[in-house]
């Protein structure tokens, strides 16, 4: 979901691929560019180069039959979306999916902007927000 700088891929070390940008463009079905990392048999969508049409692209009716599809197919889908300072992406991805989760730096994380970010979700999304304090030991 951050369409603007994806890291999943390289964070995961798995091969780059744009199967979601080719997904939400209408180029490819969605399950045709899957990736299955051999580690956790997780089965991912990447997206390996930024776009800069990315809010278009997530607010698009592509994404929400994708989403709809994948809820059919697994048990759970989570998208990973850009820091929630960027906000644009996020609170369009906020708005179409079951639960937000916020996960926060505790070392790097001020707590006004912990505060404001999960206004500003709570006010996008129509369920309540998840906290995850990362890093906290």
């Amino acid at each position: 979901g951050d369409l603007r700088e994806p890291s999943l891929a390289r964070i995961m070390g798995l091969p780059p691929s744009n199967g979601l940008i080719e997904t939400l463009q209408g180029r490819e079905h969605w399950q045709d560019q899957i990736q299955q990392d051999q580690q956790t048999s997780l089965d991912h969508l990447l997206t390996a180069t930024a776009q800069p049409a990315a809010n278009q692209l997530l607010d698009s009716m592509q994404l929400q039959n994708l989403i709809a599809e994948a809820r059919d197919e697994y048990n759970l889908v989570v998208m990973n979306s850009q820091p929630i300072g960027n906000a644009t992406q996020t609170m369009v991805l906020a708005n179409i999916i079951d639960t937000v989760v916020l996960v926060v730096g505790s070392k790097r994380a001020k707590r006004i902007a912990v505060r404001d970010a999960i206004r500003t979700l709570s006010a996008a999304s129509r369920r309540p927000v998840v906290m995850v304090l990362n890093m906290a030991a």
